[in-house]
C-alpha cells in the first residue's frame, strides 16, 4: 500500500511505499537524486518529499520565492545557505528561507531528508523543494 485515501481526504500510507521520482533542478536531471513525493500540496496543504541522495551526490545551487524546511534522517548532508555551509547528520535540520540561493552535497553513506514547503510552493512547476 503506496497510501490510501480516507473519507475526509486523509491520506495515509508508508513513506518507503511511495514511487520515487527524479529530482530537477532548473529543468535539469540531477543524478543520484530521488524523491517520494508523501504529500504533494497545493490547496492549503504543504508538500512533503522523502529526498534520497546517493553518495556523494549534489543538488546544484538554485532559489525559489518559498522558504521551506528539511530535516535529516539518515546520512550526513552538507547544507549551503547563501554563504554559508552547516554540516547535519541524522536528526539535523534547517530553514532555507524565502529567495536565498542553497545547495546540498550527501556523504559517503548517502543521505536521507524529508523536505517540508509551503502549500504555494512549486506553483509555477517547480518541484516544491528544489524549484
Amino acid at each position: 500500500m503506496a497510501h490510501r485515501a480516507g473519507p475526509a481526504g486523509e491520506r495515509v500510507g508508508r513513506s518507503l511505499e511511495v514511487e520515487p521520482e527524479p529530482v530537477e533542478v532548473d529543468g535539469r536531471r540531477v543524478e543520484g537524486v530521488a524523491v517520494r513525493w508523501l504529500i504533494k500540496g497545493g490547496s492549503g496543504t504543504p508538500a512533503v518529499g522523502l529526498f534520497e541522495m546517493e553518495p556523494y551526490a549534489h543538488v546544484p545551487a538554485h532559489r525559489h520565492p518559498w522558504g521551506h524546511g528539511i530535516l535529516v534522517i539518515s546520512g550526513v548532508l552538507r547544507v549551503r545557505v547563501g554563504g554559508r555551509v552547516y554540516e547535519l547528520d541524522e536528526g539535523g535540520f534547517a530553514l532555507i528561507p524565502p529567495d536565498v540561493e542553497h545547495e546540498y552535497w550527501s556523504g559517503p553513506a548517502g543521505a536521507r531528508f524529508i523536505c517540508v514547503a509551503p502549500a504555494e510552493a512549486g506553483g509555477g512547476g517547480e518541484e516544491p523543494c528544489f524549484g
